[in-house]
């Protein structure tokens, strides 16, 4: 697989050397320079290979770190690399639904520990030190929620 890509590499570079660099080298009179012009021709085209992928890393990379923004989205492309973004949207999508089920699930949970009258405390099982109380907890025991929880 890698040397067939090598040489379709090599085959593109090589036409796009011989089509267009070196009749514009000679024209201009830069003859002398041809062998950087073959070298210069492999990186114009390792460029254009890359430069999709590297922008698409970026995207992900500025989602990672500011995950509430909204996606703009990249331009649909019928490559592997189209593929590519089209599942990383999935997956976000999917991510962000999973977040907001989250939330939400979070959200029951507090109003249902923190209004319920009996006494509740969840602590750890590792060392029994407290991590929330709710306010039955508080009137029973007469200890604020501030003093109680990281106490064992």
């Amino acid at each position: 697989m890698l040397a067939t890509l090598t040489d379709a590499f090599e085959t593109a570079q090589q036409w796009l050397f011989e089509t267009a660099v070196q009749p514009l080298a000679f024209g201009l009179g830069a003859g002398n320079l041809l062998e950087d012009g073959f070298v210069a021709t492999g990186w114009l085209l390792a460029g254009l290979l890359v430069r999709p992928v590297e922008r698409l890393t970026r995207h992900v990379g500025a989602l990672r770190d500011r995950p509430e923004a909204v996606a703009r989205r990249l331009p649909v492309r019928g490559d592997e690399v189209g593929e590519l973004a089209q599942a990383f949207y999935g997956l976000l999508a999917q991510l962000r639904e999973r977040e907001r089920s989250l939330r939400i699930s979070e959200d029951k949970f507090a109003k249902a520990f923190q209004s319920n009258p009996d006494f509740i405390m969840i602590s750890r099982i590792s060392d029994g030190r407290i991590v929330e109380v709710n306010r039955g907890f508080e009137i029973l025991t007469g200890y604020s929620a501030a003093e109680a929880v990281g106490r064992t």
